[in-house]
């Protein structure tokens, strides 16, 4: 004896405690309706709910009956109701998050979807506050402990904040030496560091009879220097002296070789050396340039003249 049902065109309405056939469709098929309506209290034990594998599924039309869509290994396939950057609608299921342009306030107990902000990247925030207890599993900035230091990351490479066993960030200062694994140092500079090597203004003999200047005319800086050192050997009638000028355009010169102490008595206050054979230096004077004249009487004599400078 085969089980049947009857086909109602009308549906039954049964009174509780009636007896009643298995209800069919036109087709001889079963129809199966859930004890409880949605958002109504379950009751008894559920018809379990299936799906159906298709290759390339097909577009329903409205108010059509569907069947739930798996995939070849039988899961269920979920499609959220919005696509990407569009506005979401109903409860769609949301793969990455959501944004929104004032941070929600969940209460406790509630689902919420993850936090975007507005380029679709996810939000991170900790439990806690800086300066707060660390509770939970807060996401802390942190680096890799390394007990001596990594290899050179290649330009433009992202690299890895590094720290020390004890968890203290290893850092270094723009001015570190890689080579000596040590701060660059500047180097001590003596008092003898400070001075430049000789120069030669003129080294010749025979200079015509005329009023020279040397290194020239327009004289030689001092600007960063605190003292120069001039050697002269001078023959034959020839008579130095030393000008100096404040006014880098100026062609205004002003004698100050009184302001220089002389090698022959150890004193300052001379006016001029007519044929001397010494050093003479700059005391309590820094004047923005000086120039050394030295009077030739004639063509027959000799005029050296070399400098050392001094930061």
């Amino acid at each position: 004896m085969l089980g049947g049902g009857r086909y109602d065109a009308a549906a039954r309405s049964l009174d509780d405690g009636d007896a009643g056939a298995i209800a069919l469709d036109a087709a001889g098929r079963q129809i199966l309706v859930g004890p409880a309506d949605s958002d109504a209290p379950r009751l008894g034990a559920p018809v379990m709910v299936g799906g159906q594998y298709k290759t390339t599924p097909g577009n329903l039309d409205n108010n059509d009956a569907g069947i739930l869509l798996v995939d070849v290994q039988g899961r269920a396939i979920v499609v959220g109701a919005a696509a990407e950057d569009a506005a979401a609608a109903g409860n769609p299921n949301l793969v990455a998050g959501r944004y929104d342009a004032t941070p929600r306030d969940l209460d406790d107990g509630d689902a919420g979807a993850i936090a975007l902000d507005a380029d679709a990247n996810q939000i991170f925030v900790g439990p806690a506050a800086h300066d707060a207890a660390a509770a939970g599993n807060p996401i802390l900035v942190g680096a890799e402990a390394n007990a001596a230091d990594r290899a050179d990351v290649d330009e433009d490479d992202v690299a890895q904040l590094s720290a020390d066993l004890a968890g203290y960030l290893r850092a270094r200062l723009k001015g570190y030496d890689a080579a000596a694994d040590a701060s660059k140092v500047a180097p001590t500079i003596t008092d003898a560091d400070r001075w430049l090597d000789s120069e030669e203004l003129i080294d010749t003999t025979n200079v015509g009879a005329a009023d020279n200047y040397y290194p020239s005319l327009a004289g030689m800086d001092m600007d960063e220097y605190q003292q120069i050192l001039v050697q002269m050997v001078m023959s034959g009638g020839v008579t130095v002296t030393v000008e100096g000028t404040n006014d880098d355009s100026s062609t205004d010169w002003t004698d100050i070789s009184t302001f220089f102490i002389s090698s022959d008595d150890g004193n300052a206050g001379h006016v001029s050396w007519v044929d001397k054979n010494v050093f003479i230096w700059l005391k309590e004077c820094a004047p923005q340039k000086i120039r050394i004249k030295a009077v030739t009487a004639d063509a027959t004599n000799g005029v050296q003249l070399h400098i050392r400078r001094r930061y």
